[in-house]
């Protein structure tokens, strides 16, 4: 498990030297190195998603049970990105380039989906500590 701590670590110090860097040099919307950031996210986020998905499918493998439930959140998280698109205005707003409908239906999917996991994010802190008060 060290060498996960030692990822991190190497993670932290790429995006903290990316970030000194910008301080310095974005001066305008057109630099380059806000294409830098973007790429350097995209990167982010797809190591957050290989370790998300990665570890709980290895160790879920080991216990039925386990797979079970793993099939089950997958599904549930399906449905809800589903039902959130499905419901996402995707109206177009006033920009310089042109964007598809589906562009502005994602984008509004996506906001809606961030929503919903910082209201479920605040009602489970909210909850756990009325829990742990109660007991």
């Amino acid at each position: 498990m060290k060498v996960l701590k030692y990822i991190e670590y190497v993670l932290l110090v790429i995006s903290l030297v990316l970030f000194a860097i910008g301080l310095m040099t974005i001066k305008t919307v057109d630099s380059g190195m806000l294409n830098i950031y973007l790429v350097w996210t995209y990167i982010l986020v797809a190591a957050a998603l290989i370790f998300a998905i990665g570890f709980p499918l290895v160790s879920s493998f080991k216990d039925k049970k386990s797979l079970k439930r793993l099939l089950l959140v997958v599904a549930a998280v399906v449905v809800i990105f589903g039902g959130i698109y499905m419901i996402a205005p995707g109206e177009a707003i006033a920009v310089n380039t042109v964007v598809s409908e589906g562009t502005f239906k994602f984008a509004d999917a996506a906001l809606y989906v961030c929503y919903l996991f910082v209201a479920g994010s605040i009602i489970s802190l909210i909850w756990g500590a009325a829990h742990k008060a109660i007991k």
